[in-house]
């Protein structure tokens, strides 16, 4: 297959082996794995493996916009929410809806011709906030 990202816009309380293995066979294969990071509490699966991308929401984040937060939750923060808000009721969001915002801007990178091996700089530099949100 000529897959070059995973997004994982899911976490599991409960490590799986079978899920542990897979992901450890994916980043040996070359695959970047972007995985949904909560922004407070115990880590979660598969962000927590390592070599895998966590990413959680950023609500100083706007659509495409991304912040390197380099914590003990996550690499990285994007819009927690989606292009599309429903018309009635509360609006949705949360890390889910962060991870495919940061899946798309590295599927646009490597497209352009980006190093899969420099991923990691190019959100850096792209992003707009470093460090984690700090709540007044």
């Amino acid at each position: 297959q000529d897959v070059a990202i995973v997004n994982m816009s899911f976490g599991l309380r409960q490590n799986r082996a079978v899920l542990r293995q897979a992901c450890a066979t994916a980043i040996a294969a070359g695959l970047i794995l972007v995985a949904a990071a909560p922004a407070r509490g115990q880590a979660v699966y598969p962000s927590a493996y390592p070599g895998v991308l966590r990413v959680t929401g950023d609500a100083r984040c706007a659509l495409q916009e991304f912040s390197h937060l380099a914590s003990e939750q996550a690499d990285f923060g994007a819009c927690p929410r989606s292009y599309a808000q429903p018309e009635h009721g509360a609006p949705v969001g949360g890390a889910s809806f962060a991870v495919p915002h940061v899946s798309a801007a590295l599927a646009r990178y490597l497209a352009a011709g980006g190093k899969a091996s420099d991923y990691y700089q190019h959100l850096t530099e792209l992003a707009v906030y470093h460090g984690p949100e700090r709540r007044r």
